[in-house]
């Protein structure tokens, strides 16, 4: 399973 895309916006939200 490939899930970088949301790795990504998941770690966006974890910032702000």
């Amino acid at each position: 399973e490939e899930i970088e895309e949301l790795e990504h916006e998941n770690r966006l939200h974890s910032q702000q």
